[in-house]
């Protein structure tokens, strides 16, 4: 792995404590935290203030995605970027407050709140028009990973790739699954459709059936 997210306890406190953990464990990867929208606006600026200290990546969901004055405030006070706008409920109807309200941000995006891949493309342009990179949130199963590869192949301002550790965990019932290479990368789906083929006989039987 090239980079490492991590969700904390939630707790100002315990989390500056885990994060000097964990960076001083890993001194080279780069990291990112993402409490949830768990913290105060004082206890987030708090912890950002030991995050730009720690030089993690990013700072995810500090407060509430709605609290727009908030998070203004936040990437004005803070060298750490945010990475906000996931838990966004509007869609990419809500997209442009973001874009003309904060700066030193990324923007985090979920398809089931973003409207589907095709809003996402249009919000991963529209971001670029703002120069935002525009990072997926790419948890879940297989095929929820494989369309969020397939988006973030489609445009030029994504860095990452999301896989949770253990790798495919969330994997049952393909027959084939994306994996990790020696060089912390993820290879793009080569085969039609979303790219990776579903093992209809594991599923079978592992469908259970009522008289």
């Amino acid at each position: 792995f090239t980079a490492a997210k991590f969700h904390p306890f939630g707790q100002a406190d315990r989390d500056i404590e885990l994060a000097r953990a964990i960076r001083h464990e890993f001194p080279q990867l780069d990291l990112m935290i993402d409490p949830v929208c768990a913290y105060t606006l004082p206890e987030a600026l708090r912890v950002g203030r030991v995050l730009e200290e720690l030089n993690f990546y990013w700072f995810e969901n500090p407060i509430s995605d709605q609290d727009l004055d908030g998070l203004s405030f936040l990437a004005n006070k803070l060298g750490v970027p945010l990475a906000v706008g996931e838990q966004n409920f509007a869609g990419f109807e809500a997209l442009h407050q973001y874009l003309s309200s904060t700066s030193g941000f990324y923007v985090r995006t979920l398809a089931e709140y973003a409207g589907g891949v095709t809003q996402m493309m249009k919000s991963a342009h529209a971001c670029e028009a703002f120069n935002h990179n525009y990072e997926i949130h790419s948890y879940g199963p297989t095929l929820n990973l494989a369309m969020y590869l397939n988006v973030a192949l489609a445009i030029r301002n994504c860095d990452f790739a999301e896989i949770m550790v253990p790798q495919n965990l969330l994997g049952i019932g393909m027959a084939d699954l994306p994996t990790i290479n020696e060089n912390g990368y993820i290879a793009g789906p080569q085969k039609p459709g979303l790219g990776y083929d579903i093992d209809r006989d594991q599923i079978d039987n592992l469908t259970l059936k009522r008289c």
